[in-house]
């Protein structure tokens, strides 16, 4: 287990230094929300290269009240739909090591928005040219977290 990082500040959320041997990444989201602007909560992975920005197969659906739209990404995990940001979201995000000799993970994530009727699911795929070592959860388009906290949890 981690250590809880406040999302209250700053455009993202860093985490480096993964040990190799990691399967399975759980990122829990607390409250977490942004600016004045709806926007998208999204992860990116890396290994020692850096963090990935291209070759994701990523979706993410909206489920107000029972209807949903669905929005794709190639440059990064789709964690949320488009989130109002005068709620803040809560979920989980888990990263799952589906091949080894790949390094090819799987991302699956679940949220809802305080104070509505709306949740969010989002899956995608990912393969890496190296060990995976660390991701980067951040707001779509640059927008500034202003509330709530997340953390996370490795296993191996």
């Amino acid at each position: 287990l981690g250590t809880p990082v406040a999302t209250t500040s700053g455009t993202s959320v860093d985490v480096t230094s993964i040990p190799a041997g990691v399967k399975r990444i759980t990122i829990m989201l607390n409250g977490i929300s942004w600016g004045t602007t709806s926007s998208h909560l999204c992860l990116q992975i890396g290994d020692s290269g850096g963090l990935e920005t291209t070759v994701y197969v990523s979706a993410c659906a909206t489920l107000p009240n029972g209807s949903g739209t669905a929005i794709l990404d190639t440059t990064q995990f789709l964690c949320s739909g488009l989130d109002n940001s005068a709620y803040a979201l809560s979920g989980v995000i888990t990263l799952t090591l589906e091949n080894s000799s790949t390094n090819t993970w799987v991302m699956q994530a679940v949220s809802c928005q305080s104070d509505t009727a709306t949740a969010y699911v989002g899956s995608g795929v990912k393969s890496l040219s190296g060990t995976l070592d660390r991701f980067r959860l951040k707001v779509l388009a640059g927008y500034t977290f202003d509330a709530g906290e997340c953390n996370y949890i490795l296993e191996s």
